[in-house]
């Protein structure tokens, strides 16, 4: 190690307070949402959507007695640590390494008690923290259930984008593991040919179709751009600069779920994942800590249950329909709500 350098520890010291149990924390201010509106209720049932305020390490704490081992798919958009200044919704992501591997190695490990045996994690990162995660999750999952490290590339390449003096960054990377390899459940996707498609060769292709790869949008059949470049389909969410499309979400959820099944987001800042989710029919959990973001989930997901025409609706014929829960998480010491408010 160089001389000056930061030296980076990939253990935790056991006094560490982002990892100590705080007071036991309850769900409260149930508010269900469908057609007809919101109203309050008492709670959520076993088959409901949520969309919970809190703190995302706090909250799976809460949740845990109630979903362990029951999700099916996992995946998380977190600070990526670019060393920038606080978001319009004040994310932090300035941490030091050390401190950031503490915060992610934290809530991994409680992610890793709510996965079904046949489960996935996506881990959606740039380059700053992607290789030191990747260490990370090899030590909570177990190298043998590392699946594949996805390059997704973003998009067109124009502007300022195009100035800088080296190689031109135009990918993200999605760490993908398997709960236990031995029993992950992973649906095989092709995309199909268009009429007229030849290979290079000039060959006409067999087959179900172009399967995809772990390189994403780096073919001519494989058009799945950020939302940050460029969305026909009308998505954007104000204020989420690096917001993931539904796309990205439909391809992830479609590969590790079927319909009725618990996917999972919790840093879930736009609710893309919840939306994408709800679209294709599956049970999800959703997470985020701040108000401005939660505000704009709750609108968006509103609009989802009333039949929204943005992201994958029309791709996947979505009318509408059903309903999500939102609720927050609250000291149990200092709320007056009955013991059936609390989600077990």
């Amino acid at each position: 190690m160089q001389a000056g350098s930061e030296r980076v520890v990939l253990s935790w010291p056991h006094k560490d307070r982002a990892r100590r149990p705080r007071a036991p924390r309850v769900l409260t201010k149930f508010k269900r949402f469908d057609r007809r509106g919101a109203r309050s209720v008492a709670a959520a049932l076993p088959a409901d959507n949520l969309l919970v305020k809190g703190d995302n390490l706090q909250v799976l704490a809460a949740l845990k007695k109630r979903f362990a081992g029951r999700v099916k798919l996992i995946y998380i958009d977190p600070p990526y640590n670019t060393g920038g200044p606080k978001t319009a919704f004040r994310y932090n992501d300035s941490f030091s390494h050390a401190a950031w591997l503490t915060f992610m190695r934290s809530r991994l490990e409680l992610a890793k008690l709510f996965l079904a045996k046949e489960g996935a994690i996506y881990v959606h990162l740039d380059y700053h923290e992607v290789h030191y995660c990747k260490v990370l999750l090899d030590e909570i999952f177990g190298r043998d259930n590392f699946q594949r490290e996805i390059i997704w590339r973003i998009g067109w390449i124009s502007g300022y984008k195009t100035a800088g003096k080296n190689w031109i960054r135009n990918h993200d990377t999605l760490l993908f593991y398997a709960r236990d390899k031995k029993y992950l459940d992973f649906n095989k996707k092709h995309i199909p040919y268009p009429r007229g498609y030849v290979r290079r060769d000039g060959k006409k292709p067999t087959g179900q179709g172009y399967p995809y790869e772990d390189t994403w949008n780096c073919s001519e059949l494989d058009p799945l751009n950020s939302v940050a470049i460029v969305s026909f389909s009308k998505e954007k969410v104000g204020g989420f600069k690096g917001q993931k499309n539904e796309a990205l979400l439909r391809r992830i959820i479609e590969a590790h779920t079927r319909e009725g099944e618990i996917v999972m987001d919790f840093f879930s800042g736009s609710g893309t994942t919840a939306a994408a989710a709800h679209k294709l029919r599956r049970q999800w959990i959703s997470i985020e800590q701040l108000d401005g973001p939660l505000g704009k989930q709750v609108a968006r997901l509103q609009k989802t249950v009333a039949g929204d025409r943005v992201g994958i609706s029309r791709a996947v014929g979505w009318k509408g329909g059903g309903s999500f829960v939102c609720c927050r998480l609250t000291e149990a010491n200092n709320i007056s709500y009955p013991k059936r408010t609390k989600i077990k």
